[in-house]
């Protein structure tokens, strides 16, 4: 099961990267001398992931979207990520624009989304300690 914010998402959803966190920051520079220094330590939290649905498995349907991007509205709220197995305290990305990256299944000229419209793409989010 996956819901975010109390909102129950698509089981189909996955998140990307999967595995990629480590919990781990470094940053290099080399000194005039040509030496290497090197900055490392442990962080908690910080981790960013989307969640990610397809055009061929995941939709998301328009009642769906509409209440997370009322989730995604709120500045500062942080949100309950349960993903499987795993609970997650998260907040939306929004220094990452745009939050929603969503597109319709079926592209209109118009925007008239109802109750038979579905959508793919992510959704971006920030793991907090």
């Amino acid at each position: 099961m996956i819901t975010l914010g109390g909102i129950t998402l698509p089981n189909d959803m996955y998140i990307v990267p999967a595995h990629g966190w480590t919990g781990v920051v470094a940053e290099v520079e080399r000194s005039l001398g040509s030496s290497l220094i090197i900055w490392e330590n442990n962080i908690q939290g910080g981790e960013v992931f989307d969640l990610v649905c397809t055009a061929s498995m995941g939709w998301i349907s328009y009642s769906v979207l509409m209440q997370i991007k009322a989730l995604a509205s709120v500045a500062k709220a942080t949100y309950t990520l349960v993903y499987r197995t795993e609970t997650f305290t998260v907040r939306f990305r929004s220094e990452d624009p745009p939050v929603l990256d969503i597109e319709p299944i079926i592209p209109r000229k118009e925007r008239t989304d109802d109750s038979h419209s579905y959508f793919f793409g992510k959704i971006k989010l920030f793991v907090l300690p």
